[in-house]
């Protein structure tokens, strides 16, 4: 193998990891959602509701999707008109 087609080999494995990295990096909230971001299974800061694309550390961070629209009920339980 000559050298040109080692280095062509060696950046395409640097493009491969930087691809890699960049894709488990960035994370996308919709509008109706918000995210609580746990790093080694502990909240990191507080929840992420605006919508939009966001980074976390690829790989430690891990993202919990949340919907934003579930409304407690803070009456009485014989309030609730159900059958």
């Amino acid at each position: 193998m000559s050298t040109r087609q080692k280095l062509y080999i060696l950046w395409g494995i640097v493009i491969l990891f930087v691809i890699i990295i960049l894709s488990n990096g960035f994370y996308t909230v919709g509008e109706t959602e918000q995210v609580i971001i746990t790093q080694f299974g502990e909240p990191v800061g507080g929840p992420i509701k605006e919508a939009g694309l966001h980074w976390k550390i690829p790989f430690i961070q891990t993202t919990h999707f949340f919907e934003k629209r579930i409304l407690a009920w803070d009456g009485a339980p014989n309030q609730i008109p159900t059958k």
